[in-house]
């Protein structure tokens, strides 16, 4: 156990320099002769856009999971909130019917109108930022990369934590398409299409839609009865491509969905504890004892803009893009029959970005450059705060924050030798962040009649950033590369809607020691890819609980040390028709300053007491010890047609939700197969099946003064899909 520890920390980084050397002299050992004809059997190369232009995976000086579309169908993929399964390291939870990733330690606690994500979301390089956009499907995709590490340089808006990418498909000038149905347990029932062809010579388009309907819940509503904890979900997406010359190159896309989606949302008391008003857990995980009905809508649309145009070795391109996002959600904050503090969230989002870059290069130097503007308007629509214990929370609650972002940077890549690369890049970054707020009384607030203005603030501030990274990479031998790397992120600073008389948080900062190792085998049968890390976190904003009045504070510092490994291996005696990827990931991290936490305790007479302790050197949340999955993929030709089989495992270590490290997810594994037929004429059948452990894991566990309140992944789901491709 000590020499696994060992070979995930940055402190044993001379190990994968080790390994780098045992690997670099088996490949050239294997290695063909220059006559040898080359193969395409093996692991499959993978295209990425981790450096915002198109380079294979092992090329890459960067810790990047790239997975495609038809690998995450087989691992039971199905949305943004399960990609933890197949990239360890990656923590998903749920907040508000919204999607709040941690990578590697590093994340955001919730989902605030206005604000931005340690770990941002983007879908064919447009930043989503509002978190009701970040809960979707992945179809009509291509492949997803997840980007470990702050992003300070190259990406949109900063990240301190990483980024994942939905890269969906473009359309084709050849005819083609699928179209596919199915159902599953809970009277669920999907379907999806995809067709694109060739308008004209420079002319091609393609349609998507995807629908789900869950016709019963995973639970019920204990107090009003109906369903709680499903998901109905609808969406387009059209794209239009066109290429005037052989040098340009427009894409114009839009979309538009809209969801049902209570999952993440319906909150149970924890088992074994009492709610508010010594209030008991009752019926499932799933179940839910709330006095609101269970509702959680969200709208979306949006459209882009993408124009390249190359002269010579350089590339010019353009990125616009707009998108506005609606949601009114439910949310019993106490989860019992009584009325002690409920909200009914209205919120609506409108973004707007441009971005100008321009790259190129030649044989030794490679080069990005640009310019950056994003602007937002996130306001309630409102929040109407009703509560029969505290009169003073009885208000509509009018909140607009607002973003105004601009940034300018660089990155260049040299090769100094034949083997060896030096990657520098550059961001300044400018935030103007605003917010205006007022509470309105309701009937019965103490502070004031109905219809006064309670609360007001007007605020405004600007932060200014230089980001960074640089970065080594050395070739040992074909197909091996060894890198290291020193970057900082940042994640500007910003208000909190539901306390807008408060002063803003501080931008945190991460400051970001890797090492890396990308290696295949010569016959391309094994690919290894590791990287050890040491962050140094500041400024990390998180969370206190007050009820109907949550408070972002900065929690001083941590630091994160960590390692990730991946492994794909397609074996010659299989004749490319078995195929393993195994992925591991190990997370140290800790509070190295945190005064003043708030710390948990129960309270007899049911909810919880809060007091202020010390953090200092407790774990940092969302960071499992060890995560790890594993996929297996193998292929059965038939004399018509072929049978795939497919499982994943995944298991988790425990972890913390809460900063005083009492809220504890204990260790789980899940594990999702399935098995499909497909004939030569293209139509196939799959029966799939998802957590088939049936384990109960949490995707969200909040603590405050009104009691253990959890949400629960889906239970054990299955059934079967159909469909044609041409």
């Amino acid at each position: 156990m000590k020499l696994i520890r060992c070979a995930f920390m940055l402190c044993s980084a001379s190990s994968l320099t080790i390994a780098a050397s045992a690997f670099a002299q088996s490949a050239q050992q294997a290695a063909p002769s220059e006559d040898a004809p080359s193969s395409q059997s093996g692991v499959e190369d993978i295209v990425v856009t981790a450096q915002r232009r198109e380079q294979s995976l092992q090329s890459v000086p960067v810790a990047v999971t790239a997975v495609s579309a038809e690998s995450l169908v087989k691992s039971g993929v199905s949305d943004i909130g399960t990609l933890g399964s197949v990239s360890p390291g990656l923590v998903m939870n749920t907040n508000r019917a919204s999607v709040t990733p941690y990578l590697r330690g590093v994340g955001t606690q919730s989902g605030d109108p206005g604000g931005s994500s340690s770990v941002a979301i983007y879908v064919d390089g447009v930043y989503y930022q509002a978190p009701a956009a970040g809960f979707f499907a992945l179809n009509n995709i291509a492949r997803v990369e997840v980007i470990k590490g702050p992003q300070g340089t190259l990406f949109g808006r900063n990240a301190t934590g990483g980024l994942i990418h939905v890269i969906t498909r473009d359309p084709s000038f050849t005819p083609s398409g699928e179209v596919s149905a199915g159902y599953g347990n809970y009277q669920t029932g999907t379907g999806s299409l995809y067709v694109t062809s060739g308008l004209s010579s420079n002319l091609a388009a393609d349609f998507s839609a995807f629908g789900t309907y869950q016709g019963k819940g995973f639970g019920k509503n204990l107090t009003l009865g109906g369903d709680a904890n499903y998901r109905r979900e609808f969406a387009v997406r059209n794209k239009w491509l066109w290429t005037p010359g052989d040098d340009t190159r427009i894409v114009l896309a839009a979309d538009y969905s809209q969801n049902s989606n209570d999952s993440g949302h319906i909150r149970a008391i924890l088992p074994g504890s009492l709610g508010v008003g010594a209030t008991p857990a009752r019926g499932t995980l799933w179940d839910t004892q709330a006095n609101l009905p269970s509702k959680a809508d969200a709208s979306q649309w949006g459209a882009s803009l993408r124009i390249e145009q190359k002269f010579g070795d350089i590339k010019f391109t353009s990125t616009s893009a707009y998108r506005n996002v609606k949601s009114v959600a439910n949310f019993d904050q106490d989860a019992t029959p009584i009325p002690r503090v409920d909200a009914v969230f209205g919120e609506k989002t409108d973004t707007f970005q441009q971005e100008f870059t321009l790259g190129g290069g030649n044989d030794w130097l490679d080069f990005t450059a640009g310019i950056f503007f994003f602007t937002s308007n996130a306001k309630t629509t409102p929040i109407t705060i009703r509560s029969d214990a505290i009169a003073t929370l009885r208000v509509d609650r009018y909140a607009t924050q607002g973003t105004d972002s601009y940034a300018a940077f660089a990155q260049a890549t040299a090769s100094v030798t034949p083997t060896t690369r030096i990657t520098a890049g550059l961001r300044y970054s400018i935030d103007n962040v605003s917010i205006v707020g007022r509470d309105i009384a309701a009937m019965g607030n103490s502070r004031g009649p109905q219809g006064s203005v309670v609360a007001q603030a007007k605020q405004n501030v600007t932060f200014k950033k230089p980001t960074w990274r640089l970065a080594i990479d050395q070739d040992l031998a074909d197909r091996v590369m060894l890198y290291a790397s020193y970057s900082r992120g940042y994640k500007a600073g910003q208000y909190n809607v539901n306390s807008f008389s408060n002063p803003p948080v501080k931008p945190e900062s991460l400051d970001a020691f890797e090492v890396g190792l990308k290696a295949e085998t010569a016959d391309r049968q094994l690919r290894v890819n590791g990287a050890a890390f040491l962050y140094k976190y500041s400024e990390i904003q998180l969370f206190r609980s007050a009820p109907g009045n949550p408070i972002l504070v900065n929690a001083a510092a941590a630091t994160i040390k960590g390692g990730d490994l991946e492994l794909t291996w397609v074996p010659a005696f299989a004749d490319d028709k078995f195929e393993l990827r195994t992925a591991a990931s190990y997370l140290d991290g800790e509070y190295s300053d945190y005064p003043n936490a708030a710390f948990f305790s129960p309270n007899p007479a049911g909810g919880l007491i809060q007091t202020d302790g010390d953090a200092t050197g407790n774990t940092t949340i969302r960071s499992p010890k060890y995560t790890f999955s594993t996929t297996a993929n193998y292929n059965v030709p038939l004399s018509a047609g072929h049978i795939d089989l497919s499982a994943t495992f995944f298991h988790s270590a425990k972890f913390f939700f809460d900063p005083d490290n009492r809220t504890v997810q204990p260790a789980y594994s899940t594990l999702a197969g399935q098995i499909s037929y497909t004939s030569d004429n293209g139509w196939y059948a799959r029966i799939w099946g998802r957590n088939l452990t049936n384990t109960i894991n949490y995707t969200a566990w909040s603590e405050s003064t009104l009691g253990n309140l959890v949400v629960a992944a889906p239970p054990r789901t299955y059934g079967f899909t159909l469909g044609f491709k041409w």
